[in-house]
Parts: structure tokens; sequence; C-alpha cells
């Protein structure tokens, strides 16, 4: 299996950083569920790099505190309204919502069948000067005007902290938070988790509180519309015209899964919820949940999961499935075969593979509901002037409290993380191509020039439910 050499080291640490004054400040930080992310938010500056260890990402280099949102002040998600998402601003015109690329595969079918309801979306800022924006995505099953099951935001409290509660109960709604300016182009941003419900095991078993891996087993739960393109497979006919309950079953099916987004890097502005494919092809690195349904990997393994205490892996099988993945995005296949959609190469880091990325899936750890909220976990992604540092810290199964921390160049063996560049001059365009979508059934398309030079990608991060065709409690 094809690796990429980087040096990676674990190291305990408390969520205390120095300052480039010298002094220590204690850090508040992101906290999230499924149905309720508990968040407090922080984002830091990079002041200096003192040297060579640093640069690798070994140390902890110095930061100051930009921003930290507590939710002291009441959210104003009701006093806010929701909009009808009519697609007239599309963050690309490939694989958005109403992206092209769905009509050309799928044919009119599909078109109607993104017709048979409406979105509705709603953004608001908060926090100080802004710096902080919640954006929302529900479904309107009917079109009447009235969305069923409507995501919401508010303030809860655990034990002493206030926290932001985000709550999705239909699968096809999303909230994210988001920086409201990019990012500097040195920066750590972290969150914390206190409590886990969006999928895995509890007590063993997938099945709990009248939920199959975190779904609610009251009616379907599918991909719809956007799917996974026209070819047909098992679980799937690849035909767009069948019924809501025809498409690919997320809570039980072959190609079903629950996850979250503890933290990703985009290379778009403003990042939203939007269908998974959209996802796929806009992300540059990423630490996130994946809880499959043992029928999507039937009778091989489900991936490995890394002991890092010992350096060995074991099988997913043999998890719990609440695992963490860390990983990047490279280059997407260029020319996707016919009846597929877009999406850049994964890459995953652990401990057992020294903390190189590596094409095979692994996953880094293993979570344990079971502790929280007692105790939480944190996740944390850091920018350089040469790469990404993606960090996880809490009391994993098997090796007890952590941190694995795990550093990525820019460019390793000429594989380079997607859209790095967030100014023009860190790239030269020598990763240019065109997307071709040819042969396909109801049309064909080139989309030119999707990595030029002269182009830049500032980061922006999303935390929670970015995925409106898929995910979490609903």
């Amino acid at each position: 299996m094809k690796s990429q050499s980087n040096k990676s080291k674990n190291r305990s640490s408390a969520l205390v950083l120095s300052s480039g004054r010298g002094d220590r400040m204690t850090l508040t930080s992101i906290s999230a569920n499924i149905c309720t992310i508990l968040m407090h938010v922080h984002l830091l500056s990079f002041l200096v790099l003192l040297n060579a260890t640093e640069i690798r990402g070994e140390v902890d280099p110095k930061w100051a505190l930009w921003y930290s949102e507590d939710f002291s002040t009441p959210l104003n998600d009701a006093a806010v309204p929701w909009v009808l998402d009519n697609y007239s601003e599309p963050f690309d015109n490939i694989v958005d919502d109403n992206g092209l690329w769905y009509p050309n595969d799928y044919g009119p079918d599909w078109i109607d069948q993104l017709n048979s309801f409406h979105t509705y979306r709603k953004e608001f800022a908060l926090g100080q000067d802004g710096w902080l924006t919640a954006s929302l995505s529900a479904r309107d099953w009917n079109k009447d005007g009235t969305i069923e099951s409507p995501p919401t935001l508010s303030i809860k409290v655990l034990g002493n902290r206030n926290m932001a509660e985000m709550k999705v109960p239909d699968h096809t709604g999303g909230v994210v938070f988001r920086n409201t300016r990019p990012l500097p182009a040195e920066y750590r941003i972290e969150n914390k988790l206190p409590t886990l419900d969006f999928g895995g095991k509890r007590n063993g078993t997938l099945e709990y509180d009248n939920r199959i891996n975190g779904f609610s087993k009251e009616g379907c739960k599918t991909r719809h519309p956007w799917g996974s393109g026209s070819r047909p497979r098992e679980g799937w006919s690849g035909n767009a015209s069948v019924p809501y309950c025809e498409w690919e079953d997320l809570r039980e099916g072959v190609t079903g899964y629950n996850g979250f987004n503890f933290l990703v890097i985009s290379d778009f502005a403003d990042p939203a919820p939007r269908n998974n494919r959209f996802w796929h092809y806009h992300r540059k690195v990423l630490i996130d949940s994946f809880s499959q349904y043992p029928k999507r990997f039937g009778n091989e393994s489900g991936g490995r999961m890394c002991d890092s205490s010992t350096g060995e892996y074991y099988e997913f099988r043999d998890s719990n499935f609440n695992v963490v993945n860390m990983w990047i995005s490279s280059l997407p296949q260029w020319d996707p075969d016919p009846g597929s959609s877009p999406s850049c190469r994964q890459w995953f880091m652990s401990t057992c593979s020294d903390g190189a990325a590596e094409r095979e899936r692994q996953s880094a750890a293993e979570m344990l509901p079971e502790v929280m909220p007692a105790e939480f976990y944190t996740f944390a992604i850091e920018r350089n002037q040469t790469g990404y540092t993606l960090e996880a810290s809490g009391n994993f199964a098997r090796v007890g409290n952590k941190t694995l921390r795990f550093y990525r160049p820019f460019i390793v063996d000429d594989v380079p993380i997607r859209h790095y560049n967030v100014d023009p001059s860190e790239y030269s365009g020598e990763y240019n191509d065109d997307l071709v979508q040819e042969d396909f059934a109801y049309g064909s398309m080139t989309w030119p020039d999707e990595w030029p030079a002269g182009s830049a990608y500032p980061d922006y991060f999303a935390i929670g439910d970015v995925y409106t065709s898929q995910c979490l409690r609903g």
C-alpha cells in the first residue's frame, strides 16, 4: 500500500497554549454532538516559528487567541427567518445541489426529483465582531411553505458551561458553524466534544432508543436525490425516476452509514450544509466520524483501526463503530466513469502508519461515548507555512488518554492537499487540470482549469452536520 512519509509524534497535551508574550491562557472550545452541538469556539493566530522541529509540527507553536465564543449571549436563531433557496447563487455549477453533473448523468427524471421538495436556509453571525456564522438548512417535503422538522440552535447549560445546542430532527437538514471571514494563513482552530450521539454502537449494539445507527426507525432514510450516480450497483438501481424510498438506504443498506464532521477545512467561502457529493469535492483536510452499517462491508473488515499503543491494526468490525478519521483530500479523478460522480481522493493518517497518509482507509482512534460528558474529546487543525496538522485528544478505546497529532506537508511524493494555497504565491499551477464529464447518458461537459496558477482558496472551517443527503439523528 502506497503511503506518504512525514513525521508525527504523539504527546500528552493539556488544552492550554502559550501566547507569543510568554503568558498562558486556558482555552474554551467547540463542543459538538449529533442532536446537541455543545459548542465553544476558538481561533488562534500563529505568531512565530521557533525552530525546525516546530515547523514539522512536532512541538506546540506559540499562538495568540483571536476569538473565543462561550455562548453567554443568547442565539438569535428563532429571530432569523427561513428563506427559500431558489439555487440562484450556487457555490459551483458542478455538484452543488442543482449542479449540472446530475441531469447530465440521471436525465430529466432527476430534475423532477429535485423539484419534488423545497430547501430553506437561514444564516446569522454571532460572537465578537460577528466572527462566527451559523448556517442551517431544512427541507419542506410537500412545498407548502411549512418546514416539517426544522433544525434549531439554542443555548444549553452543561455543568457550569453554556453550550450551543444543535438539533437536526430530519436527516435531510443540516447545521454548521463556520468562520465569517477567511482564516489567516497560519492559525489553529479547535473544538471540544462533551457528548456523542450520531451513530455508532451503545452497549455493543447499533440499535438503541428506537434508532438504528443513530437514525430513527420511522420512515425511510435515503440519499435522495443526489445519490452515487446512475451506474447500477448493489442497493441502488441507478434509476432517478424511482420513489424516494427506493434510493440508497442510509440506515440499513449496503451504502448505510452515519457520521459527523468534527472539523473540516473547505476550499470555498461561507460553507453551508449541502449534499455529500458536493462536500466530497470541496474539502482540504478533515477530522470526522464514519459509523458504517454492517451490510456496507459484509464479510470484509470494514477498514483498519489503529491501536496507537501497540502500533498494530485491528478491524473496524471489531470496534464500537465510534471512530475518528484524520485525513486529507487530494486530487480528484479528472474524468470519472459514466454513471459516477467527481470526488477527491482520500488519504488517511494514524499512528500505525507513523503518521503517513495512506489511500487505504484507516481510523486513528475509537471514542468511548460511555465516558462522556464527564470526559470530553478535543479536535484541532493547524495551518503553518508548510502544511496542516490534525490533532485529536481524549480517552480512546484500548489506549486510554492520548493526544494524536499528525502533520502533513502541502505536497508529499507529488500528491498535494487539494487547493492548499490560500494565496496565489503559494502555488504555481502544476496540478491544474480540466474536470471532464464525458459519455454520460444525458450530456457531457468540461469544466476547465480547476486549479490554475494565480488561484487562491482561503481556508474556511465547518463543524457540524454538513450533509443534507445523509447524517445524524433523523
